[in-house]
């Protein structure tokens, strides 16, 4: 499936200016000369968009920082990922996908090339993986032991309404690897907040086993006029434990046909809904840092 949106490269300044460290925790790149690394079986083949562009973007946003998680598009392929990283190596980190058979030195191999997670997609659609590509639930499984040794967390794309119910016993069976939910944890919209799954995901939260990227507003409500419905999901987060959130743009908001957020104001809806400075630095800047691995913000 083609024809998606280009990111925009007229991205508004934000209102507020970001703290020193704040740093982009969930963005992709698609250049134009990784075309071939595009995985045979994915599920949609994303626009261009390659690193100078996030670089813009991030100039822009204020923000020194990135993490680039891997996409379902590219499968286990991480080498475009890498290849990204590797230009910036102070700046960015990078959340892979793994096959199952992945080694202890592959990685700490991949720990080097600043990888600091493993990306698990569990995206379900009718039962059924909505996008094919990445690590997988089953095959994550074997590898816990050498991600627990070596440091790093489990990313999980999950609509946690839907599916976090149903993984939750596999999950009290795995070692003390850190959760990080990607999008919020995927609600369809703001009633999401009192379901079991949410709630379960809040509680994991607030054990200090999980964390949670405060990104994809967007994503339940995509007309900007609407994004402000999104807010109960934010709170319920920003009432759980702050110490645990990070925020990320979801550039360059992969799968859009009609319309294409700017990503300045979803930092300006983020410092809005945030208004205590002590919070948004910790959420900007520290909490990437110790999640992540960079140096402590200044």
């Amino acid at each position: 499936m083609e024809g998606f949106l280009p990111p925009s490269r007229n991205v508004k300044t934000p209102k507020a200016a970001s703290p020193r460290g704040a740093c982009d925790c969930h963005f992709h790149v698609f250049p134009a000369e990784g075309r071939d690394n595009l995985a045979p079986d994915r599920g949609f083949t994303p626009a261009v968009a390659p690193l100078d562009d996030w670089l813009a973007c991030a100039g822009t946003l204020g923000l020194e920082r990135g993490v680039l998680v891997q996409p379902s598009p590219y499968g286990t392929d991480n080498r475009v990922l890498l290849e990204a990283v590797a230009r910036a190596p102070d700046r960015l980190r990078a959340v892979v996908a793994l096959p199952p058979q992945t080694s202890v030195e592959q990685l700490h191999a991949l720990n080097r090339a600043g990888a600091r997670g493993v990306r698990v997609n569990h995206y379900l659609h009718q039962g059924r993986l909505r996008y094919a590509g990445g690590t997988t639930m089953e095959s994550v499984r074997p590898l816990l032991p050498a991600l627990l040794e070596i440091g790093w967390h489990v990313e999980l794309w999950i609509d946690v309404a839907s599916d976090l119910p149903n993984v939750m016993a596999q999950l009290r069976d795995w070692p003390p690897v850190p959760l990080v939910f990607d999008h919020m944890g995927c609600p369809r919209s703001a009633e999401d907040v009192d379901s079991q799954g949410f709630q379960q995901m809040l509680a994991l939260v607030a054990s200090g086993q999980a964390w949670v990227k405060l990104s994809g507003a967007d994503r339940i409500y995509p007309n900007p006029s609407e994004y402000s419905s999104a807010r109960p999901v934010f709170d319920a987060l920003l009432a759980t434990r702050t110490d645990r959130l990070v925020w990320g743009t979801n550039w360059p908001h992969p799968h859009l046909q009609a319309h294409m957020p700017d990503d300045g104001d979803l930092l300006d809806l983020f410092n809005n809904w945030v208004p205590d400075a002590g919070a948004r630095q910790a959420i900007l800047a520290a909490n990437p840092a110790r999640l992540y691995d960079f140096a402590a913000p200044d």
